[in-house]
């Protein structure tokens, strides 16, 4: 059941050309996609409310529990008992813990700043991916890109502004939130083998197991059954969005969907005006302006390459190559579907 719920998305055999169920597949990935962008900011949102009244350590408690009750199963029911011994492997283990270091770190600032210049200040992380990448996994960085990462530090100093009133300390934890998104994105890309269900499984469990044993030290009693409510609603929001981004990767390719994660800011913006009534000022658009347009810039360079590498590798092999998702996708998926925590 679980097995044919998962694959579901990705098959349209039924469909009468392959031209039609490819469009399909594209759309059904981008409204995946643009519902979880909606999903998200919403996560955000009621952890940024419950924060009045809980630490943030009862709030990431909440979220992890929830999703390891669900998940963890899941894992099991698809993949057997070779899921848990998969999730004990170091590079999952380092990958879980920067995962939580990232969550943390949001979640920790989102109170003590807007919920749009916080959201912005975490996509710096596909820039600063690519730094990574050159320097850990000695990709081939080519200038368009090192013009980029200098352009998407640009935007973080005009939303930050240090040394201005619009400064605040927590700009610093959505730094490190950023780093580590882009750290874990990269050691993603390490994991090809690993099934996507088992990689969010593992991530779940190093953020749950830690959080139920110190509970002790910071849980109380939810004040009101609205209050239990919210949090089980927070992970379960948390756990469907992100499961949408994993479909969507599996519908459509990382270069059609990559641009639709900014649509997220916006709908930060919308929230954060109607429920904390929180405005960004026209230097934070400018900054967010910037963020929005070097990752549509590194969207369309990275497609461009790889559609010129696809077309050389199809005339060298006599024109009839044919190129297919051989897990990329579910990757990519991975890497992306914590891209705002």
């Amino acid at each position: 059941m679980c097995r044919r719920v998962w694959t579901r998305f990705g098959d349209d055999s039924e469909s009468p050309t392959a031209s039609q169920a490819e469009r399909r597949l594209k759309l059904r990935g981008v409204a995946l996609l643009l519902l979880s962008r909606v999903l998200i900011p919403a996560v955000d949102c009621l952890a940024k409310l419950l924060q009045q009244r809980y630490s943030v350590w009862q709030v990431l408690f909440g979220r992890f529990a929830v999703q390891f009750v669900v998940l963890i199963p899941c894992c099991l029911w698809c993949h057997g008992a070779s899921s848990l011994r998969m999730m004990v492997r170091w590079r999952l283990l380092v990958r879980g813990l920067l995962q939580f270091a990232a969550v943390v770190f949001f979640y920790s600032s989102i109170h003590l700043v807007p919920l749009a210049d916080a959201s912005a200040v975490t996509f710096l992380a596909p820039v600063v991916q690519v730094a990574i990448a050159a320097v850990v996994l000695r990709e081939r960085v080519g200038l368009h890109r090192w013009i980029a990462v200098a352009t998407g530090g640009a935007s973080i100093l005009v939303i930050v502004r240090p040394g201005f009133a619009h400064w605040h300390p927590a700009f610093l934890l959505l730094l490190l939130c950023a780093f580590c998104i882009a750290s874990y994105n990269v050691m993603t890309r390490l994991l090809r083998a690993i099934p996507p269900l088992v990689i969010y499984g593992s991530q779940v469990v190093l953020g749950a197991v830690p959080l139920a044993l110190s509970a002790p030290s910071y849980l109380v009693a939810p004040g009101s059954v609205g209050d239990a409510a919210l949090m089980v609603l927070l992970g379960c929001i948390a756990l469907v969005a992100h499961g949408m981004v994993i479909l969507a990767y599996r519908c459509a390719e990382a270069s059609l969907l990559a641009p639709l994660f900014y649509t997220e800011i916006l709908m930060q913006a919308a929230l954060g005006y109607l429920i904390f009534g929180d405005v960004p000022d026209c230097w934070t658009w400018v900054g967010i302006g910037l963020v929005i347009a070097v990752g549509v810039y590194l969207s369309i360079t990275e497609a461009q390459g790889t559609a010129s590498s696809s077309s050389s590798a199809n005339e060298k092999s006599g024109g009839d190559g044919v190129v297919k998702g051989s897990g990329t996708e579910l990757t990519a998926a991975a890497a992306a579907e914590e891209t705002t925590t």
